[in-house]
C-alpha cells in the first residue's frame, strides 16, 4: 500500500516539466501551479504502488529545479488522493487550506523567491528544503501533517516575497477488519 509523491520547485521564465517516471512507470501530475507570469512553478506528481527505482524527470533539462521524492505506506491504492488545494501570495506567511479528514495525511510543497529559511507550521513535519541553482534561484520545501476537516498547511519564510503552495490529502488504506491505517515511510 505504498504511494510516492514527487514535488518539484522551478524558477524560470521559460521551460516546462513534461513528465515524471518512477522506476519506468509514468506518474500522475496532481497539480501544476504558476506564479508571476510563470517565473515560479511548483508541481506535485503521485504514483500508487511504486517499486524501488529511479525517478526520471523529463522536460527542459537546462533549468534548475528543487526536487523531493517521498514515499508513504498505508495509502489506498485506488482513489489515493483527495482534492488538491493551491494558493499564491506576496508575504512571509504562505498557507493553503486543504479539505481532508481524520486518518488522512496532507502533503504540501511551497516555493518562494530565493532567500531565507522556510519554517513549517507547528503541527507539520518538514521533509525537505533546498534552493535551485544555476544562477536562477527559488527556495522550495515540503512537509506533511495529520488530516482534519480542514488542514491548514502554513509556513513562515524569513525573507518575505512571492510564494506558491500546493497541498493534497493522501487517503488511508482499509486494513483487514475495516480499520484504516496510514503510516509514513518517508524517503527523501
Amino acid at each position: 500500500n505504498t504511494y510516492a509523491i514527487v514535488g518539484i520547485g522551478l524558477r524560470t521564465n521559460a521551460g516546462d516539466i513534461t513528465g515524471v517516471t518512477f522506476n519506468g512507470v509514468s506518474m500522475t501530475e496532481l497539480q501544476q501551479l504558476n506564479k508571476n507570469a510563470s517565473t515560479m512553478t511548483n508541481w506535485l506528481f503521485g504514483l500508487a504502488g511504486p517499486t524501488t527505482g529511479n525517478v526520471v524527470i523529463t522536460g527542459d533539462t537546462s533549468l534548475a529545479a528543487e526536487v523531493v521524492v517521498s514515499t508513504y505506506t498505508g495509502v489506498a491504492q485506488t482513489g489515493s488522493t483527495g482534492t488538491v488545494a493551491t494558493a499564491t501570495g506576496d508575504s512571509d506567511t504562505p498557507s493553503v487550506n486543504v479539505t481532508s479528514a481524520t486518518g488522512e495525511l496532507v502533503v504540501d510543497i511551497v516555493g518562494w523567491n530565493a532567500g531565507g529559511d522556510g519554517i513549517a507550521g507547528a503541527s507539520q513535519t518538514k521533509r525537505s528544503e533546498g534552493v535551485t541553482g544555476n544562477g536562477i534561484s527559488m527556495d522550495a520545501a515540503t512537509s506533511d501533517e495529520a488530516g482534519a476537516t480542514t488542514t491548514t498547511m502554513s509556513w513562515s519564510i524569513t525573507a518575505g516575497g512571492g510564494w506558491l503552495t500546493i497541498g493534497v490529502p493522501l487517503k488511508p488504506a482499509v486494513a483487514a477488519g475495516g480499520g484504516n491505517f496510514l503510516t509514513m515511510g518517508v524517503g527523501n
